[in-house]
């Protein structure tokens, strides 16, 4: 059947499964999925409402649903008992009873070939041909349309309602992707620490640019703008003036030479002769004690002048 697909002679691959039939030999489950795979691949109409009618025939009734066949999954034939799921490994999460797994299937479809068993991949390839009837009902008005749905409503409700996603078989059997499937990727490019990526919102044409040798250029046109505009004045260091953080206490000199002249004459009245080396009054410095009976006597004299 693949050699005669290879060379498009699909209306012989379908005499050549009569004349098998009429032999006396049966197919089993491989060999009816991969009839329908070809004849879906096929462009003649015919050939494709002939792949509807047979899935419909053969595969329809042990059809578990979308959910469970792109899982790999089957309706369980009579016969096959649940302790052959213990081929599965560990328990799978979401497997009903009434279903088989992978495994089960490879080893059932040996045990009773000509139990049929649907695949992911028939459906895929009925979508593929559901396409091209829908592609052709523009010109028609819907004539094949109207006749695959009545020949095969089951099979047509099944395949027209699966969802779409994004994965290789259906990009490649659904949307014709088939030239973009094995692209070749473009090779990775790897960006250092000191380029910045100025595609999209940052520039266009996906260049990239070095910030090291940006900011230096930018610098030396900032010093050289600075130079033009103060080239003819003659340039002064700026100074800033440091903040007087320790203000003095000490009063202001002419307050001081009062303060020691009444202090002095303090201590004349109270007998202390001054000492002939005494420091003179604007270069003496007062001692704690000094200082403390100099502002007692300051706040009673001022007392007193209140009191006056």
């Amino acid at each position: 059947m693949r050699s005669l697909s290879s060379q498009n002679l699909h209306l012989k691959i379908a005499d050549l499964v009569t004349q098998i039939e009429k032999l006396g030999f049966a197919f089993s489950t491989h060999n009816w999925s991969l009839y329908v795979n070809i004849l879906c691949l096929s462009r003649d109409p015919a050939s494709q409402m002939r792949a509807f009618t047979i899935f419909e025939e053969k595969f329809m009734p042990n059809y578990p649903g979308w959910r469970y066949i792109k899982r790999g999954y089957t309706l369980r034939p009579e016969g096959a008992h649940m302790e052959m799921d213990l081929m599965e490994g560990p328990f799978r999460r979401g497997k009903p009873g009434r279903m088989i797994g992978r495994k089960v299937r490879a080893l059932w479809a040996k045990v009773q070939p000509d139990y049929m068993q649907p695949t992911h991949l028939n459906i895929l390839h009925l979508a593929s041909a559901l396409i091209d009837f829908r592609s052709r009902s523009i010109v028609d008005g819907g004539k094949e349309m109207n006749e695959l749905f009545s020949k095969a409503p089951k099979t047509y409700t099944a395949v027209a309602t699966i969802p779409y996603l994004e994965e290789k078989f259906q990009n490649i059997l659904r949307r014709y992707k088939a030239d973009q499937a094995d692209i070749e990727r473009l090779p990775r490019v790897e960006i250092s620490n000191d380029d910045v990526w100025t595609g999209g919102v940052l520039g266009e044409g996906s260049e990239r640019i070095n910030t090291g040798e940006v900011e230096s250029s930018f610098e030396e046109d900032n010093d050289v703008r600075e130079d033009e505009d103060n080239a003819d004045s003659e340039w002064t260091p700026e100074i800033h003036e440091q903040p007087n953080i320790f203000e003095s206490t000490e009063p202001a000199p002419p307050l001081l030479d009062s303060l020691l002249a009444e202090d002095m004459s303090r201590r004349q009245r109270m007998g202390v002769s001054e000492q002939s080396n005494a420091v003179p009054f604007a270069e003496r410095v007062l001692s704690p004690e000094d200082q403390w009976d100099l502002d007692n006597y300051i706040r009673h004299s001022a007392f007193e002048e209140t009191e006056k």
